[in-house]
C-alpha cells in the first residue's frame, strides 16, 4: 500500500489517494493504475514497485522526473515524506505499507479476456471508458 496526497495543475485542492498494488504504473493513458492529466507527461511515465526490499520508482520511456527536487534519470527509492514531480504534478508521499500490497490485477489481460468471451460489450466498455475520460 502506498498513500500519495497529490496536487494537480490548475486544481486549488489536494487529494489524497491510497493504492494497493505492488507495482503501481502512473502516466496519462487510462490503462494506468495513477492517470494523471497532465499532458507534458507521456501515457506511461513511471513504475512505482512497493515490495519488502523497499519502495522504488522507475521512469519509463525515458521519463525524468524529480524526487524532492532532484532531477531522476532511471531509478529511486522512495521514502515516506518523499515528493515526486511528474510534469506539473506532485505526489507527496504519506505511507509506504508493503504488507498491505497485493499484485497487480492486470486490467488490459481482464479486459482481453472479457472481450474476447462477450464481444457484445466491447462497443458498451469503450463507450463507458470514453465518457469516464472525458468527465475527468
Amino acid at each position: 500500500m502506498i498513500k500519495f496526497v497529490a496536487k494537480y495543475p490548475n486544481f486549488e485542492n489536494t487529494y489524497t489517494i491510497t493504492l494497493y498494488f505492488k507495482k503501481i504504473l502512473v502516466g496519462g493513458s487510462s490503462a494506468c493504475h495513477l492517470k494523471i492529466n497532465d499532458k507534458t507527461i507521456p501515457n506511461k511515465a513511471l513504475l512505482i514497485i512497493n515490495d519488502k526490499d523497499g519502495c522504488l520508482a522507475e521512469g519509463l520511456n525515458e521519463t525524468i522526473f524529480q524526487v524532492n527536487q532532484k532531477k531522476i534519470v532511471g531509478t529511486k527509492m522512495l521514502y515516506k515524506g518523499d515528493i515526486i514531480n511528474l510534469g506539473e504534478t506532485s505526489l507527496k508521499i504519506e505511507d509506504i505499507d508493503p504488507s498491505k500490497a497485493f499484485e497487480d490485477l492486470n486490467r488490459e489481460k481482464k479486459y482481453e479476456d472479457f472481450y474476447r468471451t462477450y464481444e457484445e460489450y466491447e462497443s458498451i466498455l469503450n463507450a463507458l471508458e470514453k465518457e469516464v475520460y472525458l468527465s475527468s
